[in-house]
């Protein structure tokens, strides 16, 4: 048994929280003694934490400090810019370092020792330097979720602490190590964790509110996904603009909510799709339709390992998805689901294709159901690293 210290920024719904919490209950059913460090101990989800785990939220020396580091970085220092003109601010805080330096001064160090301390949340967040200096811990490990990872330089000077970099896909550790070369050695793929048997439960129950079988009779597609840039909902939009037009009979249900949610009902407004396209914000439990769709779509322009994919697939749904380096690890062209380039009009003509062809869709699902999906190899990357010398 390995005494772990878990960190993240907050436990919100979120995909890198999600992350977190698959994490938290595949180390338990382990057998590890597991802590949580959150910055904010706040979240629709600190619920499911279960609770045998510890919660223990960043301790700070004044209250301001606490929203100081709810600002990331750039965000802080474009207020810095526009808020201060004093050289001192311009030299000292808008470094890489200085305000993460700033605030781990005022932060209370934490006198517990961990075997392991995992860094789960990342993207440059001050759980990184808090993971880095203020636990004391034999190993230390930070998460890399996406191919963005710039953000790094954010959190420069505190690399050198952690003794291994888990990137969520190949894809991923090797942006990093094109970015980081001389961390190389340290770089290692750890897919995110998911807990098949909640997912498969959870898709037997009914939905939240009947808004599939109210308005479908025709194809049901489903995506779920953040309503942000990255995730291209408007070319998915712009997709279904295309199968209108083409007479194909369609719903297509989005999942998920984000900055872009007014803009994107705008567009469906704009293209006559209020009939056929729906925006159903935020469900705590996407699975049951997940499960009844008739085609699972992910629009994506860049991802790290998409969670989402992985749990269509665990529905056995049949998937369409960008073309991109981290779904062509899930994804074998034409076998357990198709990959077409970033257009709505690839989209449009691989979903006509299927809308016409039931078949194929059946194929695609056996096809799916067939995988086997498990982390162990996954969890041995993790056992390396709790069973390593200091």
């Amino acid at each position: 048994m390995s005494k772990i210290a878990l960190i993240s920024r907050d436990m919100r719904p979120g995909g890198t929280q999600k992350a977190v919490l698959a994490l938290m209950y595949f180390l338990l059913e382990k057998g590890n003694d597991v802590t949580l460090y959150l910055q904010n101990n706040e979240g629709d989800w600190l619920e499911k934490v279960p609770a045998n785990v510890k919660i223990k939220e960043m301790v700070f020396t004044k209250n301001r400090y606490r929203f100081w580091v709810e600002v990331s970085l750039p965000k802080w220092e474009k207020y810095l810019r526009k808020k201060m003109n004093a050289i001192f601010c311009l030299k000292k805080c808008l470094t890489k370092r200085g305000i993460h330096e700033f605030l781990l001064k005022h932060c209370k160090k934490v006198e517990e020792s961990y075997d392991a301390v995992l860094e789960v949340f990342g993207w440059g967040f001050f759980t990184t330097p808090f993971a880095a200096e203020m636990i004391p811990a034999r190993k230390r490990a930070l998460w890399f979720h996406g191919e963005n990872v710039r953000w790094a330089q954010n959190v420069e000077r505190y690399l050198n602490r952690f003794d291994a970099f888990y990137c969520v896909s190949e894809s991923v550790k090797h942006k990093l190590e094109a970015f980081r070369p001389k961390y190389s050695e340290r770089c290692k793929v750890l897919h995110n964790f998911i807990d098949i048997n909640e997912i498969r439960e959870k898709a037997e129950k009914a939905p939240e509110k009947d808004d599939c079988g109210q308005v479908c009779n025709g194809l049901r597609i489903v995506s779920v996904a953040r309503l942000a840039h990255e995730k291209r909902i408007d070319i998915a939009i712009e997709a279904a603009a295309v199968l209108k037009l083409h007479g194909v009979d369609f719903h297509w249900f989005f999942i998920g909510n984000g900055p872009l949610s007014e803009e994107l009902q705008k567009l469906i407004k704009q293209k006559g799709l209020e009939s056929c396209v729906t925006l159903l914000g935020f469900r705590a439990n996407p699975y049951p339709y997940m499960k009844e769709c008739d085609i699972f779509v992910q629009t994506s322009q860049e991802e790290g390992y998409s969670i989402s994919i992985l749990e269509a697939k665990v529905l056995g749904c049949p998937i369409v998805a960008t073309d991109i380096a981290a779904n062509a690890e899930q994804i074998t062209n034409g076998e357990n689901g198709w990959l077409v380039p970033l257009s709505a009009d690839a989209f449009a003509a691989k979903l006509e294709e299927l809308a016409r062809n039931p078949q194929e869709r059946q194929r695609l699902r056996e096809s799916v159901t067939k995988e086997n999906i498990n982390f162990s190899k996954d969890y041995w990357v993790l056992e390396e690293l709790f069973a390593e010398s200091p």
